[in-house]
Order: C-alpha cells, then structure tokens, then sequence
C-alpha cells in the first residue's frame, strides 16, 4: 500500500515556494471533485500520519519531520476524529527518541541529532492543546536547559506563553526551583538565554506583579499601535503609510522608531498610550511567542484590536489560540486594497478620526453648535433605522459583504462582491432546488460544505426577516400552513 500512498501524494500536490499545495484535476468530473475536495486540502498530513506508527524508527522521524512543519490546528481537529489522542502520542513518541538520543554516546538516534528532535518538538508547541500535553515533561526539560540547549529553553518560553499553562507551571516545584535559584548562576554570562529567562519569569508573573510605570494618558491625543513580526516589516512599512496618508490618528506607535533600553516597559507603555492596537497577522507573527504577549496584553488592557492580515496565504484557522484571540472580531486582508479602504471608512465611522489642533476647534466652535442638534436627530433616526432592519430586497453589495463577514461566511465575500439584494434572494431560491448546488460549487474555491452553511444562515436570516412582521390570525395561519403542504 504504501507507494499508492506515495503517488497518491505526488498527483495531488506540487511544490510551490516550498510548501505543498493541493492541485485540482480540471479532468475530474464535477461530483468527484466535491467529493474529493475535503481530501484534497488535508492530504498531505492525512497520507504522513500513518507514518508516525511505521515499522522502522528513520522512517516515524522523517514522518515527525514532516508533520511538525506542515500541520495546523485544522489538521489537528480532522485527524483527531480517528486518532483522539494524537496530540499526546506525538509529544510522547518525540520524547522516546530524545531518550535514546541521550543513551547514545553522540547524542544521535538514526543519524537525527538530540537538538533536532527538540527542534521537531518546538513546531508542535504553536498549538496550546499540544502543550497540555509537556506538564508531564518539564522536569525533564529542565534538565535539559541545565545542560544549556537552546531548544529545550525555547521550549519553556513557548510553554509559558499559553495563559492555560500558566497556573500549571506556576504551581510547578522544578520550575520555580530553576528560575529562583539556578537560572542566573548558570546564563549570568550568556545574553542570548538570559533574556529568554527574563521572558519565562514575565510570561508566569502575577499580573498585578507585573512591572508597569505610570503613563501619563493625553485623552487628545489617537495614537494607533502596530503589533507585528519583523518578518513582515515591507507589509508593515505599506500599512503604516497607509494610515498616515488617511490621517486618523495623531501618532501611529512602531518599535523601530520609539525603542528605548527597556523593550517591554516601552511596549507596555505604548498599548497602553493607545486608542487601537492593530494585529499584523502571519504565519510568522503567530509563532513569536513576543508578538503574542503584545496582542495578549492589549485584550488585557481592553484597548480596540483591529486583526490583518498582511499574509495572502494565512489562515486563520491555523492556530487554536489565533482563533480564540479573533472570536468573531472582524478582520482585514490588506493585501487586498477594497479590504483596506473598508478598513479606513470602518475607522472613520468608529471615531477614531484625527483630533483637530486647539486654534481649528476655536474656528469650527460655531459650527459645531450649529451642527449639534441636526447631529443628535439624525443620530436618533440612525438608531430606528437599524432597529427596523433594512429589507433584504434594498440591500446594497456593501451589506451584503458584512453580513457574509459577521456570519463567518468570508468564501463568498469574492463571489457575492457584485451582488445587490434581490439577486441575493434570487440566489436563495437557486438553492432551495438541491441539484443547482453542484454549479455553485463548480469552478470556485467554495466546497459543498460552504453552500450548505451559507444556505443555512440565508435562511436562518429570511426566518428572522419573517418572524419581525405581524402574524396572521390563527386562523390564517392554519390555512396558510395546509396549502402549503399540498403544494409540496
């Protein structure tokens, strides 16, 4: 069985900027695709699972290799359907390697080196339920870091920035043995892994130990902080200057420019300085465990988080705590220039416009006046217009794109971009026939599952829509509900 594997893996994939990408065959005929679709996105990491339980133990490692790179929290969540203890069965398969690397006199097994394996067991931890699974192992890795392996202290910095592990290695006896008595004696004279130390301890700190000086808070000023990974400084630098031109805040906070001896007083300091804290999203971003701590901080703090993406290809999906941290925030493809001009009108409308300067507000004071009331009452009629919700009938593209958007329905934000509201409802009476599902579906990146949850919200919103209007007599209704089942 295995080379069918093998080829069944190199048909339905190509190598592209180094990663497998899923091909799809244009001679497939439309029902196999549907069928396949769900195989095609996860069939790398479902073809290598097996391998984790090969016989030979160089062919379990280039499996581990392998899956340590390329699998993700969605991975995960299909995988663990057949194999539930997956996440717990890897941490424990890469640990008996690392053992019998340790009991070889070169720190090898099967030519993989001990500090590679930790390697493997590092790209594991970007997930938080994996690393419920090391409670067990920290002693072990302690040890480790004793012996001063970079990797093994990475690990403990990784484990220690999941706020569900940190109870855990709060209450843990080694733990607090090493960082309160040994750590400073043994890195006092490496920089490098001192300040990962430093890192650990703030990451477990008490958050009402957690050192934070006072800021004096100017309530004129808008300042806009941007949380990112230096990997993506090009997309950073675009988005910055986007925000300057728009001019919506009186200052936008990047480290490159405000850095000051102490990194994390100055960052603290900033979020807490501003009005909205924006969350350059990318793969890269999401496996710094420093990038984390500024986003964790800002939920902390209570301060407008606005997640973007400045990755093409990112998922969001990929990591379980990224998904937590999003919930059912909206968020933005700035890659995408219509993605980041509805952020920019979204910033205008939510207030985070410019202050003007004190000598502009004097000049504008009796305008202001003048404007005041028309404000409040058309404020007043906003507030009854959104609570009589507009028909679906007058619906213009725009609304259409944020309630696919709110319903997590972001698939069909491309396709539906020039739709209005009555062929959104033309639309639903498409789908209401089973058979045209199939064209929906053919030729887009829309899988059969999408048309079924977007018909559900479709029609969860037409039931809303009806149950809003005044019901018949009773009566009525009864005649209503028999004619209706004769014509079915």
């Amino acid at each position: 069985d295995e080379p069918n594997q093998i080829l069944r893996l190199l048909r339905s994939s190509i190598v592209k900027d180094g990663k497998l990408t899923p091909v799809v065959d244009k001679n497939l005929n439309t029902s196999k695709k549907i069928t396949r679709d769900k195989d095609r996105q996860l069939n790398t990491s479902q073809i290598i699972i097996p391998y984790i339980d090969a016989k030979y133990d160089r062919v379990r490692l280039m499996a581990m290799s392998t899956l340590s790179s390329i699998m993700d929290f969605q991975d995960f969540g299909v995988l663990q359907e057949k194999k539930p203890n997956m996440a717990q069965d890897i941490v424990k398969l890469i640990f008996d390697f690392i053992d019998r690397a340790v009991a070889q006199g070169n720190s090898q097994y099967k030519g993989i080196s001990f500090e590679l394996l930790l390697r493997y067991l590092l790209r594991f931890l970007v997930q938080d339920f994996v690393k419920k699974q090391m409670i067990q192992y920290i002693p072990k890795i302690i040890t480790y870091v004793e012996q001063r392996h970079l990797n093994a202290l990475k690990i403990l910095r990784k484990c220690s920035s999941s706020p569900e592990m940190k109870q855990n290695l709060t209450n843990n006896f080694e733990l607090n043995e090493f960082l309160t008595t040994k750590a400073n004696a043994l890195f006092a004279s490496d920089p490098r892994m001192k300040k990962i130390i430093d890192q650990i301890r703030q990451n477990l700190a008490p958050e009402e130990q957690q050192h934070e000086s006072p800021v004096p808070i100017d309530i004129n000023t808008r300042q806009a902080f941007i949380s990112y990974c230096h990997r993506d400084r090009a997309q950073c630098d675009k988005f910055v200057q986007a925000l300057k031109q728009a001019n919506l805040f009186t200052d936008v906070w990047v480290d490159r420019s405000y850095m000051k001896d102490d990194m994390v007083d100055t960052i603290t300091s900033a979020i807490r300085q501003s009005k909205a804290v924006f969350v350059l999203l990318s793969d890269a971003y999401c496996t710094s465990d420093f990038c984390r701590r500024e986003w964790q901080f800002a939920i902390t703090k209570k301060i407008k988080i606005y997640p973007v993406f400045v990755q093409e290809d990112f998922k969001r999906d990929a990591f379980d705590w990224v998904v937590f941290n999003i919930g059912h925030s909206h968020f933005y493809k700035i890659y995408k220039n219509d993605e980041l001009q509805r952020l920019i009108k979204n910033l205008r409308s939510e207030s985070h416009e410019r202050p003007k300067s004190p000598m502009n507000l004097k000049n504008d004071l009796n305008e202001s006046q003048v404007l005041m009331s028309a404000t409040k009452k058309n404020d007043q009629l906003n507030e009854i217009k959104n609570s009589k919700s507009k028909p679906i009938a007058r619906w213009t593209s725009e609304d259409i794109q944020d309630w696919c958007r709110t319903n997590n329905l972001e698939k069909w934000c491309e396709p539906l971009a020039h739709y209005h509201g009555k062929a959104l409802l033309e639309l639903n009476r498409m789908l209401e026939n089973d058979t045209n599902i199939q064209y929906i579906v053919n030729g887009r990146d829309i899988t059969l599952t999408d048309v079924v949850l977007f018909k559900c919200e479709l029609q969860k919103l037409l039931l809303k829509r009806k149950t809003t209007h005044k019901l018949p007599k009773k009566k009525d209704v009864m005649k209503y509900r028999s004619t209706d089942m004769s014509t079915k």
